[in-house]
């Protein structure tokens, strides 16, 4: 089912992943350090604000597809394989794929990239830490995927030529 279309309406709709941090306060966002509790329970709020959002725009509109996977990635991004993500615990085939596809793209991106409460991570420190979260955080058959392009997705982080879950879906498609 991975084909051109679909890629790029993966494309597309990726960049709505956190959609819902526009109903996050500032203070949560922007704070340099870690969140307290609290904090972070708001913060993971942003998953189910973003899918509702998007589930009212689908509802209202011809639904083309589009907006089912904007909605599949927003509700399910912080979902972990092993069940002990957020917002539902949802847990393996039971994530969309679109989902976890934008997972591992979305840690390797946040982990490559500077920010106010952190720094950025090499390609190497970045790579371990998806390898080390296959089967727990990550489907491990995706891991295995992102293994076998991680330098492409070195290249890209560098360059900012495609999106990293364009490359993880180029490599799955030919497999």
């Amino acid at each position: 089912f991975i084909n051109h279309e679909y890629i790029q309406k993966l494309r597309l709709a990726s960049t709505l992943h956190d959609i819902g941090k526009v109903g996050i306060p500032d203070e949560i966002l922007l704070k340099p350090g870690r969140l307290a509790e609290k904090e972070r329970k708001i913060m993971q709020q942003h998953a189910v604000i973003g899918s509702r959002c998007l589930r009212e725009i689908r509802d209202r509109l011809e639904n083309d597809g589009f907006l089912a996977m904007a909605y599949n990635i927003a509700i399910g991004h912080h979902e972990h394989w092993d069940g002990n993500g957020y917002p539902y615990g949802v847990s393996g085939v039971e994530i969309p794929f679109e989902a976890r596809v934008v997972a591992i793209a979305d840690v390797y991106d946040a982990l490559r990239s500077q920010r106010v409460y952190k720094d950025s991570m090499s390609h190497e420190q970045a790579s371990l830490i998806i390898r080390q979260g296959s089967g727990t955080q990550f489907d491990p058959e995706l891991v295995g995927v992102f293994e076998r392009c991680s330098e492409e997705f070195k290249a890209q982080s560098q360059h900012a030529s495609q999106e990293p879950e364009i490359c993880l879906l180029e490599r799955i498609r030919e497999c």
